[in-house]
């Protein structure tokens, strides 16, 4: 199920006065994209993918305004094996690979023991390439975040983060100064509840929050 974004309306409006309903929209969709970016809490188990001998790679399929942004899990089993036979796939580094394999190792074929991709997520290749076909043999857990177009976004991010994402989408309007609510203080104070939230969030899921601008600032390896 999901909620739309215009629900935090009523929340949004007893603090910043004025806001056109696009404008509350658009706000609560960017506070919810960064808060799912940042905190990676949305993850989603797609539906089985029957994997088939000699094919490498396979689609994934995000649910309706989402976007696809990393793998939390990839799980394979035999055809007609029990699901509790369902082993763990390792993420390989394509460029590690190439660098030390000593073999065409993106044509070797067997059982999968391990899964790369490029940028864009899918489709998901699987190494080696499966000499065997399986039948719903392939569970695929991923991350997500909101498209930039949705109005409405999953519910859970209502019912357990509602407070979160009215801060960000708060402190993205206050912060904008071309509008008659421009309060860069208030602004500012919404800014340190959101990456609070999103702190508290990271913290009992054992990781520490980085903040966006440091990543960004790393020398790239």
């Amino acid at each position: 199920m999901a909620t739309d974004l215009i629900d935090w309306k009523v929340e949004i409006l007893l603090d910043i006065q004025g806001v056109p309903d696009p404008g509350i929209e658009r706000a609560v969709r960017i506070a919810a994209i960064e808060f799912c970016e940042e905190t990676l809490l949305w993850k989603y188990a797609l539906t089985r993918i029957n994997v088939a001998s000699g094919t490498v790679g396979y689609a994934l399929t995000p649910p309706s305004d989402s976007r696809l942004i990393g793998i939390e899990s990839v799980l394979y089993k035999a055809n007609s094996a029990a699901d509790t036979t369902f082993d763990p796939l390792d993420p390989i580094s394509q460029d590690q690979k190439d660098l030390f394999s000593t073999t065409a190792w993106r044509f070797e074929s067997g059982t999968p023991v391990g899964y790369y991709h490029d940028e864009d997520i899918t489709p998901l290749n699987l190494y080696p390439i499966p000499d065997a076909s399986s039948t719903s043999g392939l569970l695929v857990t991923v991350h997500l975040i909101p498209t930039d177009d949705c109005t409405s976004i999953d519910d859970f991010l209502w019912n357990m983060y509602h407070d979160a994402i009215g801060a960000g989408a708060q402190a993205y309007l206050l912060s904008k100064k071309d509008m008659p609510w421009y309060d860069p203080g208030a602004a500012m104070d919404r800014r340190n509840r959101f990456i609070g939230f999103i702190d508290s969030a990271i913290r009992k899921m054992g990781r520490k929050y980085i903040p966006k601008a440091d990543k960004e600032s790393r020398p790239k390896t």
